[in-house]
């Protein structure tokens, strides 16, 4: 087996900041809009992913070839663990 310890390597840090913005504008004493602006993952920041997750997965419990040391792909990011930024905006009409 070796004498590795365990969790002797550590993947990428998790980065991702969500943002949320608000406005009110009243119109009159009972009426007013809500315009409001939300993004998740403001930074567009991308948060490498090692091993195959899919494989983890498909089979749960047992470890994929490219988490073994000896593996040429040991450690290599082949895809993102977190999404690209999405902004979505809406507005409400409170009466």
């Amino acid at each position: 087996m070796g004498n590795l310890p365990r969790n002797a390597f550590n993947g990428p840090a998790f980065f991702n900041w969500d943002l949320g913005i608000l406005k009110g504008f009243p119109i009159t004493e009972s009426k007013s809009l809500e315009f409001r602006v939300e993004m998740f993952n403001a930074p567009n920041r991308p948060t490498f992913a090692v091993g195959d997750s899919n494989f983890l997965v498909a089979n749960p419990g047992s470890s994929p070839s490219d988490m073994y040391i000896n593996d040429p792909k040991f450690g290599v990011a082949t895809s993102t663990a977190s999404t690209p930024r999405v902004i979505q905006m809406g507005l409400r009409f409170i009466f």
